[in-house]
């Protein structure tokens, strides 16, 4: 086949189907070979070459040339320079020649040559094989050329070295012979490092699927990635990586997955990565050939247990999170368990669990709540942050020089008595079922005697061993399970506050455990009938059952929980804290001042089974609790409910707290206290002798009503409400709106400054008010006047009680009069007086002044009401309303002597006389027969029913205006209201205006009725 020569210019050139052979000389071309099996040469310059159909073979020279090899199985050579190759369809092989090229084989199984340079190498699809130039050229050195090879779908394989290698879907194999970086992707992938030089170290990540990574010489990464995985580090220093993917097992189908590392040779580490999508299952992971073995649990996420390789030295955990699903986040615990060797672990940031094993190990924590195993070696450990545990197979002390930042030591279940010692931090010591000797040293300490049978379960098995625990300094606890464990404690002033919490092993008939000296404090947990003190200030707790607890010689707190209890306090200020009556107190007079407490009983120190001699009583709490002291001077303390505190007799002090509190006295030397502000409740002294309570501004209310002793009361400058009792009181209101009711004695009551409240039920009762005290109210079953003399006056207002029918008389001031339900004749003399007349038959005297008459609610009662004479509606500003008139057949009688003046017109801009009513459904207006009037205007609005306006002796021209809707002019009978219109007078005419919209209207009523005149409301 002949070659065809270009020019040397930049040529484009489109050939025919047959095979043809092109040299495109200089220039840069662009060449498409068409149909056939071509071969194109670029030469020099930038070119384009196509293949076309057919097999073909281009050669891009010189220069930075792009090769497409269309389809079928093409050759692509790339030569000098930065080229880029395209394969297409079929099975082609690509060369990128010197420099930095580019490779896409495309679809099939394509070869590709990367050559020298730093060259990418995309597969495509199919099964690919790669080839990189470090693989023939370079062996165990460094190289500076680094290539990248992307693999793509398909099972393909890679010769690499100083590469970066992407395996994608498919099973792959890669064979690197440098330092390389390796992914296989998915697929059950097998990778090997094949370099001989220690100094080159490979990255390898196995990925998804079941994989094999090989490390060389070098030290070596391997990531085993998800799935189960087979690492061989080789030699070298070399790092495992281990992630533990999502492995579960059901009932019937365990699960198999495997994390094994075959080989390994150096100082190597492996690196635990926790996924965090827990299945509610322990994993057991081992990684030198055992198998996942996962133990099916109910609820929860499990413990993943790591087991280091019997020849690797290394473990670390990586708090790496992987979530998955956010409702399934965390394992319960990471355990990293190492071999017979010198391991180094380091556990990560979260809660770890690490096991040197057997060796001298060095352990680091990190951060978290850290359990570590130690004791089998020397070893040196590094709780990091949080508070960390060292669980010891023999005698373990935080003092040593191996230990820092480890707060707590469990000993575990081995044989031999061992010790566990703290140093000066919080400790947190355990035991084990042997006899322990635990040392706390300075800090707040736990030394914990009881034994677990499962280390870090709560089980309730005890041991047997007899401990011997001593805390140092600092406020320590000691948890002990029989009476024969030793605890000793520094001296009360160096020792702290210290305490002993009791569990016993086994239920003892009549056990007993007594305080050693230098401990304050015992909880009864459990099966222990009897707790003892000793001369310290104790606090003794005991459980739910019956407990007999002794205090010693010290102020003691005795708290018997839930049971029926004794109690015996010894000399000392002691306290109780009882929930049952039937509880038993033994206290003796003279040893000491005593206290008896309770959140859910009332307390009476005359109980007899509290023998007497206690002197105080507190509650706690919220219920509504009351307090009895005895013969003694008493303390008695309220809660925040509503308290009634009696002290009897003695010098008491009552305090009742937040609530409405009742206190009884019975003497003046007694002290009360009382909260003060909001919610410290509305609070009453009931008094036996005479009582003030001028100086006790906390307290609202006074009562005399204990026996018939007390004479005199006095308020504060609250509201008070003072009460009297049945023999005659003098009480003293002082400041404050005041109520007094004095009982049925003859009281004298002085109500002070404020508006006042008299409850009067004697005939002989004396109010005494000075004016300008306020407006005062008296109320009274009877007639009464408040023009009586033994008010002494400065009384303004009175009130009828119950159902007889009564009178009420006011006076010259201004009063405001009630009546009750009964027919009551009220009258208001002089002032501007307020009379309602409740719901009896009521007359209802308004008396001169501006007076506001209210007949109330009734429809029953016919109610009378009379204008005083001497009112003069049409020359003064007095204006009288009548509230609610007409309900029933109520009567307005007008005296005699009331004077209207003459002549006035509604050109004048006055009416002359003027009555105004509202929602009048029944009633008659009753005018004086002997008198004369002038023309009168009568206004009515929103009318029903029947009114009737009877009127003598008007003069003639007199003249009725109808306001709202008015009868018809030329009949006497109101179609639209069907109310009747009556006038009578001497015979003459008279002017009946219907005033409907009308101009008329408005000059008529132009003035209205605001100042003169009596209006009916």
């Amino acid at each position: 086949m002949a070659t065809t020569l270009l020019t040397s210019g930049n040529d484009n050139v489109l050939l025919g189907s047959g095979n043809d052979s092109i040299d495109a000389l200089g220039g840069d071309d662009t060449v498409d070979g068409g149909a056939g099996n071509d071969i194109i040469g670029g030469n020099t310059g930038n070119d384009l070459l196509a293949g076309g159909q057919g097999n073909d073979t281009l050669h891009g020279g010189d220069g930075n040339d792009v090769l497409d090899g269309g389809t079928e199985n093409d050759l692509l050579y790339g030569d000098n320079g930065n080229d880029i190759l395209y394969g297409g369809t079929g099975t082609d092989t690509l060369y990128g020649g010197a420099n930095d090229d580019y490779l896409f084989g495309g679809a099939d199984s394509d070869t590709l040559f990367g050559g020298s340079g730093s060259d990418v190498m995309n597969g495509g699809d199919g099964n690919d094989t790669f080839y990189d130039s470090d693989t023939t050229t370079v062996y165990g050195t460094i190289s500076t050329e680094h290539d990248q090879m992307i693999g793509g779908a398909g099972n393909d394989s890679f010769f690499g070295g100083y590469d970066v290698m992407w395996g994608g879907d498919g099973n792959d194999v890669f064979k690197v012979n440098n330092q390389g970086t390796v992914y296989g992707g998915t697929g059950n992938d097998i990778i090997t490092v094949t370099n001989t030089n220690p100094a080159l170290g490979s990255w390898l990540e196995g990925g998804l699927g079941s994989d094999t990574l090989t490390g060389g010489a070098g030290n070596d990464v391997l990531f085993s990635g998800y799935g189960m995985d087979t690492l061989n580090g080789g030699a070298g220093d070399d790092s495992y990586v281990i992630t533990f993917d999502h492995i579960y097992s059901t009932a019937t189908a365990p699960a198999t997955g495997v994390k094994t590392i075959i080989d390994s040779s150096g100082n190597d580490t492996i690196y635990y990565i926790r996924d965090f999508k827990g299945d509610g299952r322990d994993d057991d992971v081992g990684t030198d050939g055992k198998e996942l073995d996962p133990t099916l649990v109910t609820t929860g996420y499990g413990d993943m247990i790591v087991y280091i390789p019997t020849n690797i030295e290394n473990g670390v955990l990586d708090d790496q999170i992987y979530v998955n699903n956010p409702n399934q986040l965390g394992y319960t615990a990471a355990w990293l368990i190492g071999n017979s060797l010198n391991n180094n672990i380091k556990g990560s940031n979260l809660d770890d669990i690490l096991d040197g094993g057997l060796g001298n190990d060095t352990i680091s924590a990190g951060d978290g709540d850290d359990v570590i195993f130690a004791g089998q070696g020397t070893d040196t450990i590094d709780g990091g942050a949080g508070e960390d545990l060292v669980a010891a197979e023999a005698s373990f002390s935080l003092l040593s020089g191996l230990v820092k930042n480890v707060e707590d030591i469990d000993l575990l279940d081995v044989v031999g008595a061992i010790s566990a010692t703290g140093n000066n931090a919080n400790n947190i010591l355990g035991g084990n079922h042997l006899n322990n000797t635990l040392i706390g040293n300075e800090g707040d300490d736990i030394l914990d005697g009881w034994y677990y049978s499962t280390s870090y379960a709560s089980a309730t098995d005890k041991s047997t061993g007899d401990d011997i625990m001593k805390g140092g300094a600092g406020n320590d606890t000691y948890r002990i399970d029989s009476a024969s464990d030793q605890v000793i404690e520094d001296s009360v002033t160096t020792g702290g506050i210290d305490t002993v919490q009791y569990k016993g092993a086994v239920a003892v008939a009549n056990s007993a455990y007594i305080l050693t000296n230098g401990v304050e404090n015992l909880t009864i947990l459990g099966n222990l009938i009897s707790g003892i003190g000793n001369n310290l200030n104790n606090i003794i707790i005991g459980d739910s059952e019956a407990n007999i607890l002794k205090g010693g010689y010290g102020d003691d707190y005795l708290d018997g929980g839930s049971g029926l209890d004794n109690f015996e306090g010894g000399y000392g200020d002691d306290t109780y804290i009882v929930d049952s009556v039937s509880e038993i107190i033994a206290e003796k007079a003279g040893q000491g001042n005593d206290w008896v407490q309770s959140a859910g009983i009332a307390l009476d120190l005359n109980t007899s089974n509290w023998g007497g001699s206690i002197e105080n009583a507190k509650l706690t709490g919220t219920s509504n609790l009351n307090l009895t002291g005895n013969s003694a001077n008493n303390v008695l303390i309220g809660n925040s409910g509503v308290n009634v505190l009696d002290g009897h007799d003695g010098i008491d002090t009552l305090q009742g707290g937040a609530g409405d509190d009742v206190y009884y006295v019975n003497s003046t030397t007694d002290t009360l206290i009382e909260d003060s502000g909001t919610g410290s409740g509305t609070d009453t002294v009931q008094s036996a002798v005479n009582f003030s309570l001028a100086s006790l501004l906390n307290f609202e209310n006074l009562s005399l009503s204990q026996g018939t002793s007390a004479t005199t009361g006095t308020g504060n400058i609250n509201n008070n409400s003072i009460r009297g009792n049945d023999i005659a009181n003098t009480l003293y209101g002082l400041d404050g709106n005041d109520t007094f009711d004095g009982g049925g004695g003859a009281d004298t009551l002085y109500g002070g400054k404020g508006d006042d409240y008299y409850y009067l039920s004697n005939d002989g009762d004396i109010v005494v008010e000075q004016p300008g005290e306020g407006s005062d109210t008296i109320e009274i079953s009877g007639n009464f006047s408040l023009l009586l003399s033994s008010l002494k006056g400065n009384v303004e207002n009175l009130t009828l009680s119950g159902i007889a029918v009564a009178d009420g008389t006011g006076t010259n001031a201004s009063n405001k009069i009630i009546g009750n339900s009964a027919a009551n004749t009220l009258t208001g003399w002089g002032g501007d007086d307020t009379l309602v007349g409740g719901e009896g038959a009521d007359i209802l005297i308004g008396g001169t002044g501006t007076d506001v008459l209210n007949l109330t609610e009734s429809l029953a009662a016919s109610d009378i009401v009379r204008i005083a004479t001497g009112d003069s509606v049409a020359t003064t500003s007095q204006a009288d309303r009548i509230v609610k008139f007409g309900l029933a057949n109520d009567t307005l009688d007008l005296p005699n002597v009331i004077k209207i003046a003459a002549n006035q017109t509604a050109a004048n801009g006055i009416d002359a006389g003027g009555f105004k009513s509202h929602n009048i459904t029944n009633g008659i207006i009753h005018f004086g027969i002997s008198d004369t009037y002038s023309p009168v205007s009568i206004t009515a609005t929103n009318i029903s029913g029947v009114l009737q306006y009877l009127s003598l002796n008007i003069t003639d021209s007199s003249t009725v205006a109808f306001q709202g809707s008015a009868p018809d002019p030329s009949s006497t009978t109101n179609a639209q209201v069907s109310s009747t219109w009556v006038f009578q007078d001497n015979g003459s005419n008279d002017t009946l205006v219907a005033l409907i919209g009308v101009t008329t209207a408005t000059s008529l009523l132009s003035t209205g009725f605001s100042s003169t005149g009596i209006h009916l409301a």
